[in-house]
């Protein structure tokens, strides 16, 4: 089947903006979309469900909580479950539209990059302006089209062919950094990796020089001296907030990474030295 209203349930069904695009749509079990040229850069989010996917006679398959560079003069066809709807979501933008120092790490197909909390947020941000659209939404629209693009290619790391190793490393690392608060972080993040704690271990100490336990630290400490120079909660309030057991676990942590004290940081922040 091609196109066809009868196979789709749109959902907030875009968001137009001067030049960019940004939508979403849920397809019926056995939607399908295409063939079709693509003539801009389209990041592709796979949010649930199942997409098969054709360019230029060769298949891919996409995956959930995933999203999918397309690139400008390529044909493509996508087919969706047959089981189950399937929920996805796009940012379009014309090549003539994006800053040349986006549009030039944007050379070739980049698959199944898993979504950061922030992209998530960039994406989910922009769905809540309000329609329809003012001249100034609209800009709205395009500098949010933007900053989705950058945190794709901040996700992507300038790395378009990552390994199935990078791929279990990059859910551990996503996965801590949503849930660093937690006391059960780490052992969950295990889990998230879809590798074994061994393996988890071993690949961390190969690519990152590091352990899994040692870059929680490390992500929880970076939080808390964020919020040292930007909030005004206490250092107590700081430390549990970021997964320290206690205020002095915290300092010390502050003054390994950082060589002050939480207090020294915060006036340094606050002032004008």
């Amino acid at each position: 089947m091609g196109y066809g209203g009868d196979n789709f349930l749109w959902e907030n069904r875009n968001l137009r903006g001067l030049s960019s695009v940004i939508g979403q749509v849920v397809y019926k079990p056995g939607g399908s979309c295409g063939p079709r040229i693509q003539k801009n850069y389209q990041l592709f989010i796979l949010h649930s469900g199942s997409c098969r996917y054709t360019c230029n006679k060769s298949n891919h398959e996409l995956k959930a909580d995933t999203v999918s560079l397309l690139t400008p003069g390529h044909k493509e066809y996508f087919s969706f479950s047959r089981k189950s709807e399937t929920h996805h979501s796009w940012c379009t933008v014309p090549p003539s539209a994006l800053p040349d120092w986006i549009k030039s790490q944007l050379k070739q197909h980049i698959l199944n990059i898993p979504c950061s909390e922030t992209f998530k947020r960039f994406l989910s941000g922009a769905f809540q302006l309000r329609q329809p659209l003012s001249k100034q939404g609209a800009k709205v629209v395009d500098l949010s089209a933007q900053s989705i693009f950058a945190e794709f290619l901040n996700m992507a790391d300038n790395k378009p062919g990552r390994t199935k190793q990078s791929d279990g490393i990059a859910k551990a690392i996503s996965y801590m950094e949503n849930h660093f608060s937690e006391q059960d972080c780490l052992v969950k993040t295990h889990t998230a990796s879809g590798v074994s704690r061994n393996t988890l271990i071993a690949r961390f100490k190969s690519e990152l020089k590091t352990t899994p336990d040692k870059f929680l630290w490390k992500i929880r400490t970076e939080r808390g001296l964020e919020m040292l120079a930007e909030t005004g909660l206490t250092i107590g309030e700081i430390a549990y907030k970021c997964g320290f057991k206690n205020p002095f676990h915290f300092s010390r942590m502050v003054r390994l990474h950082n060589g002050s004290s939480p207090r020294t940081i915060r006036q340094n922040a606050w002032t004008l030295k």
